[in-house]
């Protein structure tokens, strides 16, 4: 559980490396073996993977984040995986992308940091603490991206805007990520340091952008009609045993300034879940769920809870058996038909492929794990024709699909 939720939720404690020191031949990052692995799954469509390719020519763009470069940037391409083009060109790290209502783009990046986010524990995977209240997380005695690293990293890190074609680069708020615009362009919600923080963007004013107590709080999302806000969470932390994993997704009432109402609803599955995003009729949302051989999982925000409490949702059948692949980083299409998300192999099934590279073994958490940007159908409850849009064998990820308003 532990190494796929440092993929999930992965990124989040960067270990340092100088910007003086070289970095490694294919990936700016230290425990890099020198020769990349190549590709683990070519792009080979079927009929009727062909004719969901076909219907897709016409659906809008994707934007999303790669490591084909030899570092992080963000890239956009069409809803059908053509004319892919690298929309940064920098030497830092871009990454967790996300459109705007206006068709600009908003991301992370570490470009005006003096010390780079560059050195991380492995390859794709960080190495994280037990997850539990921001003020009770403990690291191990070997691990390096402490707290105070992070203080020392993210002051020069944020949260920049950029034109569609990658143009008028602006920086929006400094020691942020994973962040999100409110439809009417006013609010800023992001991550920092564990917490959701909000920030009026005409006054720069910032707040507690959930409710006291919730001392973990990842992905934070708008609703699509702006009145909520959707977080990968801990839940209400008073009372639980330091260090409990525990994390669901949450869904707060927001006032008509952006604050949260008071009133919040735990989509509980009785499993890990991570990366939320909303549904575009903001009446269900689609969750990763489970710790191992992830799916994406459909949740009505209807259902009627199950007698533990929970909501069951469905399964969106996509890569199978589901017990080879781990899906994840979902998004959906401004009409809700499709998925975009990123799949990767488990372990067992490329170990021999890369272990001569001198890629180190799973249980040291340090394995290369690929991500190939997918596209599927997003019916739930049965096996979905999908589509690869990346094969490089690489790392493709966040993606996130542009809905025109």
């Amino acid at each position: 559980m532990r190494i796929v939720l440092g993929l999930l939720i992965g990124l989040i404690w960067p270990g340092l490396l100088s910007a003086q020191e070289k970095p490694r031949p294919w990936m700016d990052i230290e425990d890099c073996p020198a020769k990349h692995p190549g590709p683990w799954l070519k792009i080979k469509d079927t009929p009727e993977q062909a004719q969901l390719r076909k219907e897709l020519t016409n659906a809008g763009k994707i934007v999303f984040a790669s490591n084909r470069d030899g570092n992080w940037e963000i890239y956009v391409c069409n809803a059908d995986g053509s004319s892919q083009k690298n929309l940064t060109n920098n030497a830092a790290w871009d990454i967790y992308p996300r459109w705007t209502p206006d068709g600009k783009i908003i991301f992370f990046s570490d470009r005006d940091a003096k010390v780079k986010m560059a050195r991380i524990v492995n390859q794709l995977m960080e190495s994280v603490a037990p997850v539990g209240p921001w003020h009770l997380v403990r690291y191990p005695s070997d691990y390096r991206g402490s707290v105070a690293e992070e203080r020392d990293v993210m002051p020069g890190c944020g949260i920049y805007v950029m034109d569609a074609d990658g143009s008028n680069v602006k920086l929006l708020v400094k020691e942020a990520r994973t962040a999100c615009l409110s439809p009417d362009g006013k609010w800023l919600t992001f991550e920092r340091r564990g917490a959701t923080i909000t920030r009026d963007l005409a006054t720069g004013e910032e707040f507690d952008g959930v409710r006291r107590y919730f001392g973990l709080s990842r992905w934070p999302e708008f609703s699509p009609d702006g009145k909520h806000v959707l977080v990968a969470s801990m839940g209400d932390t008073r009372g639980q045993t330091p260090g409990a994993l525990n994390l669901m997704a949450t869904i707060f009432e927001l006032k008509a300034n952006a604050r949260p109402a008071g009133p919040f609803v735990n989509v509980n599955t009785g499993a890990l879940t991570l990366c939320p995003r909303w549904r575009p009729d903001g009446q269900g949302i689609v969750i990763v769920q489970g710790s191992r051989d992830t799916r994406l999982q459909a949740i009505d925000l209807a259902e009627k809870p199950n007698e533990h409490g929970w909501l069951d949702g469905k399964t969106i059948g996509l890569a199978t058996p589901a017990d080879r692949y781990i899906h994840t980083f979902p998004a959906y299409s401004g009409d809700g038909k499709h998925l975009a998300f990123s799949l990767s192999s488990l372990h067992f099934h490329v170990r021999e492929q890369v272990a001569t590279l001198g890629y180190k073994p799973w249980k040291d958490g340090n394995q290369i794990v690929w991500q190939e940007l997918c596209v599927g159908r997003a019916e739930p409850g049965k096996d979905n024709v999908w589509i690869q849009l990346t094969e490089g064998g690489y790392a493709n990820r966040d993606a996130d699909w542009y809905r025109p308003r």
